[in-house]
């Protein structure tokens, strides 16, 4: 019997922090070579320590953006000015899964761009707990990020469901025993949860 089930956060309700198209806003927005495209795999390894706190994202964009480049702060903040909400439908299933059970918000994030997003967007108040890769000190689709999700939880897997647009995180929880749903949009996100007996 499912009692908490975790969302997912960028493609789910909100846009990425610093996904492909951020990345894409900011090399146009001030005429520079798209960073992340360049540097791919170095991007990847950046995200990997900055998502469980042990970077800032100070270092990243010094790191991947040109030689010399003094205008951090600017794309810092319109980072923050392109934020929004995708899926406003979402939130509408939140609330409503949170009348029988608890909510919990499971984001792979940098200690800033959460601290940020939270409270942008008030997600202490839409989510009954904050379980973000960033304060877990792990990140999906890591086994041992949703290992002590379920050991904060107090909650056996299959007690839990979760929700994320990304394949790769979906089939780690699954490998677990956790029941899992591939977010695609709004309305196949109820599809699948009328199909898995969840009541609203």
């Amino acid at each position: 019997m499912i009692k908490t089930i975790g969302f997912d956060l960028g493609g789910v309700y909100l846009t990425d922090a610093l996904g492909k198209k951020g990345w894409e806003s900011i090399s146009q927005t001030f005429n520079i070579d798209n960073p992340r495209e360049k540097f791919r795999k170095r991007y990847r390894e950046y995200m990997n320590v900055v998502n469980v706190g042990k970077r800032d994202i100070d270092d990243l964009l010094k790191d991947l953006l040109p030689p010399g480049y003094k205008d951090i702060e600017k794309i810092k903040q319109h980072i923050k000015k392109i934020q929004k909400v995708l899926y406003p439908e979402t939130l509408e299933i939140i609330n409503q899964l949170k009348n029988n059970y608890q909510v919990v918000l499971m984001n792979n994030e940098g200690s800033e761009w959460n601290d940020f997003r939270i409270k942008e967007f008030h997600l202490d108040k839409i989510f009954d707990k904050l379980l973000s890769s960033c304060i877990i000190g792990e990140k999906k689709p890591d086994k041992n990020y949703f290992k002590k999700a379920l050991k904060i939880l107090k909650i056996r897997p299959e007690e839990f469901l979760f929700i994320d647009n990304t394949l790769k995180n979906v089939e780690s929880a699954k490998e677990l025993g956790i029941q899992t749903i591939w977010f695609k949009n709004p309305a196949q996100l109820k599809r699948e949860l009328l199909r898995k007996g969840i009541s609203f």
